[in-house]
């Protein structure tokens, strides 16, 4: 899903079949193995319109569905999913939360402040597998999604009322 045309190793346009090639192959591979491919949606980058999450991906969400349609793979839509989530929580939120972007002075080992809208942090990260947990939840009963869904944890409601029950600085 990489849009960094500046980086030609790892560029996966779209327009021109590459990422479908790649996202196809992965998947033939991962059959012959004897294993069940899933494909999964990119996630927003930290890039907002007013109070909307920015489409940076574009046409990537949209090919994974129809590639998944087309190979019969299971798909989890984890754009729309975390989408909701980012606009439910905010800008702020999300970027000092969530994101990689990190002020000198939260973490005792951070010496340079981190400015990383498209990785998460810890936090950010357990919010993107609590969705994927959700979504394959909601696919349960689907095969072959039945056998992962048992094989889920426990999850556990977290209430964050303070930047210091996540581990930063006062």
């Amino acid at each position: 899903n990489d849009r960094n045309n500046a980086d030609a190793a790892r560029y996966a346009p779209t327009t021109d079949g590459t990422f479908q090639d790649y996202m196809t192959r992965f998947a033939k591979e991962t059959q012959a193995l004897g294993a069940t491919p899933v494909f999964v949606s990119t996630v927003p980058r930290n890039a907002w319109n007013g109070t909307s999450i920015y489409n940076a991906y574009h046409e990537h969400p949209l090919v994974t569905i129809e590639l998944a349609k087309t190979l019969n793979i299971p798909y989890l839509d984890l754009n729309v999913k975390s989408t909701s989530l980012l606009e439910a929580v905010g800008e702020e939120f999300s970027t000092y939360f969530l994101y990689m972007n990190i002020p000198v002075g939260d973490f005792p080992t951070i010496t340079t402040a981190k400015a990383d809208n498209v990785h998460f942090q810890a936090y950010g990260a357990q919010e993107m597998a609590r969705l994927i947990a959700e979504l394959i939840d909601a696919q349960k009963n689907t095969a072959p999604m039945t056998q992962l869904a048992a094989a889920l944890k426990p999850r556990v409601l977290v209430n964050i009322t303070s930047r210091t029950d996540l581990g930063f600085a006062t």
